[in-house]
């Protein structure tokens, strides 16, 4: 049986001191109170059982390596990382009677950095990298810190930082980031709780997580994680957080940074870190994890996704940027996309006559679904957004090659819905064209979302799917359609009314995705200044008919609004309908047990005219009920 030593923190509550002596067998175990700095000198069969604070473990543990001792541990009031990083029970009895029952022991690696060693983590830069363990049983401390970083969030900047190991394959990284946390294991974090089982005290690792957010809405996403129960343990990380798992790594900036071991502020350029394996022998708490067989995982680098050359050179100038900047790949992805997009082909020439001919068949009868399916079939969306690009970037052969395949399909679809209008006999407006020759200011907000929707989407390949759904929401053929059927049937105002409607979503995509591929950074603001220009010129005139429009469509929906609170005697007013003109034209119907008189009918006329103020024309369909 080895001896049995209680190194013990003195300042220990002087009710916690008197449990010990309770628990403890006093000829079995001697006791002895630390001292910093002291160096023991025990035999080598030696258990040492620490009662100490997590920063007096971490001065102890390595005199214990040293002298190949086994340690023991007792909880500490002061001692979560130490609780935690051996699995120690919070209860001091169960702990000792844990130890006093037990065989085993386990060669548990040690950590250290730039000498020191670390108990449970390092955080190099910025302390907002992770939320801490401290925050997971407080939901209002959790908030609390969440703001705080949010605060901070408006100011912060990636720092440059140069990577390199010993190993024969790693290869030296380059990067930015905000932050770099290096742990043995996993659950040193609350994030990365469910990564915990890939990692051991034992597996002769270390855990590095390269924190590279590109934009401050990416990082938003990942703090308010902390924040939702059960969405707070990774099962796997964010594309954002690079992760190194080796045995030794060096850490360089180009100028002093702040970094925390085990929450103690250090400062310096240079950190070094590494894993010594089975370089202690404890024995372990109850609630440790150990691996069942000797495969412990081996080392991996995922850092692909890290900002390299001048993205990190960018990063680190400036702070963290709202939106993510494009990066030099997604710039070449972008535009082969967008220059393919502004060809003129056969294919884009058929789809466009198809897509429109559908479309006015789906006017004509009045059938929404085959409208949408329209919406679908068209491929207007590709030049639109080409052109979009082309104004802010200025590049004058893209802007030609779009807008004339854009020119060559508008034209396309008016003439051929203009000849089938021609030749179809029926020319009386369905609901669906006259929906579509009124457009308002609302018309205008539609185009801009969907120009937003329309400009991300073709910057990030993931989201291609969504097209379909761009295409549905903007809606640019069906008011081409209707454009091609005014000019068939002679009528200007049909034409007029479409045709705005469709130069309102043009107009309404060219501002948005514009502003949308600047945010991105796909276009400095300096050489886009002058395309913005152009588009909201091209606002203006469309701007004044939008404005009427809306402007009648609030004066009627305020009329019908003030109506609708009218009580007739025996009588139910439903489909009441305004049309806003000299005179305002009001229909309804009306439902009654019994036939109206022309009387009555004069009498709601009059109750509405004093309740409008002015004099209406009425249209009133009578309806018996039985």
């Amino acid at each position: 049986m080895k001896t049995q030593n209680l190194l013990y923190d003195e300042n220990l509550p002087e009710s916690y001191l008197k449990r010990l002596d309770e628990i403890l067998p006093v000829h079995e175990v001697h006791k002895v109170k630390f001292q910093s700095g002291t160096k023991q000198a025990w035999g080598e069969e030696t258990v040492i059982l620490l009662c100490l604070n997590d920063e007096q473990v971490a001065e102890v543990l390595p005199r214990i390596q040293e002298k190949n001792w086994v340690a023991g541990f007792l909880p500490h009031p002061q001692g979560p990382k130490t609780r935690k990083e051996f699995g120690v029970d919070s209860d001091p009895e169960k702990a000792f009677k844990h130890i006093q029952e037990t065989t085993r022991t386990v060669k548990t690696d040690a950590l250290y950095c730039n000498d020191r060693l670390v108990l449970s983590s390092i955080i190099i830069g910025d302390a907002l990298s992770m939320p801490q363990e401290s925050f997971e049983r407080n939901i209002w401390l959790r908030i609390i810190n969440v703001f705080r970083l949010i605060g901070k969030l408006t100011v912060i900047k990636h720092h440059k930082y140069k990577i390199t190991g010993k190993d024969p394959d790693f290869k030296e990284i380059n990067t930015s980031a905000l932050g770099i946390v290096v742990v043995e294991r996993m659950n040193a974090l609350l994030l990365t709780k469910k990564l915990e089982g890939n990692t051991f005290i034992n597996d002769g690792f270390l855990n590095a997580l390269i924190l590279s957010p590109t934009s401050v809405f990416e990082m938003l996403g990942f703090v308010f994680r902390s924040l939702i129960p059960g969405l707070e343990h990774l099962s796997k990380l964010p594309k954002f957080i690079g992760s190194v798992k080796t045995r030794q790594l060096t850490i360089e900036t180009e100028e002093v940074i702040s970094f925390l071991i085990d929450g103690i502020e250090l400062n310096t350029k240079l950190i070094e870190m590494e894993v010594q394996p089975a370089a202690i022998e404890i024995i372990p708490g109850r609630h440790l994890k150990l691996p069942e067989n000797k495969k412990t995982g081996k080392k991996s680098y995922q850092i692909h996704a890290l900002p390299k050359s001048r993205a990190a050179d960018y990063l680190a100038t400036r702070s963290l940027p709202l939106i993510k900047r494009a990066a030099t790949e997604d710039f070449k992805d972008l535009f082969v996309v967008l220059r393919q997009n502004a060809q003129t082909t056969n294919s884009y020439l058929i789809m466009m006559t198809l897509s429109t001919l559908l479309a006015t068949f789906g006017l004509y009868a009045n059938s929404t679904p085959v409208v949408i399916g329209a919406m679908i079939l068209a491929p207007l969306i590709a030049p639109i957004v080409s052109i979009s690009m082309a104004l802010v970037r200025q590049d004058t052969e893209l802007l030609f090659k779009s807008s004339k395949t854009l020119l060559f399909g508008t034209v396309l679809a008016l003439l051929a819905t203009a000849f089938f209008a021609l030749i179809i006999p029926i020319k009386i407006p369905t609901p669906e064209i006259e929906a579509r020759t009124a457009p308002t200011l609302l018309d205008l907000g539609v185009a801009f979302i969907s120009g937003i929707a329309a400009a991300y989407t073709h910057a990030r390949e993931e989201l291609a799917k969504s097209l379909a759904g761009i295409a549905i929401a903007v809606a640019l053929v069906p008011p081409l359609a209707v454009a091609g059927v005014g000019i068939g049937w002679f009528d200007f105002s049909i034409f007029f009314g479409g045709f705005i409607l469709y130069l309102t979503n043009l107009t309404g995509i060219f501002i948005s995705a514009g502003l949308t591929f600047i945010l991105l950074g796909f276009a400095p603001f300096k050489i886009a200044r002058k395309g913005l220009i152009i588009t909201l010129i091209m606002l203006v005139p469309i701007s004044v008919p939008l404005s009427f429009g809306f402007s009648k469509m609030y004066r009627e929906a305020m009329i019908t609004r003030s109506l609708e609170r009218v009580e007739i005697e025996n009588h139910k007013i439903r489909d009441l309908n305004i049309r806003v003109g000299s005179p305002t034209v009001v229909s309804l119907r009306i439902v009654s047990d019994r036939n109206i008189t022309e009387g009555e009918i004069d009498g709601i006329k009059q109750v509405f005219e004093e309740r409008l103020g002015k004099e209406i024309e009425l249209e009133v369909v009578t309806a018996i009920r039985r």
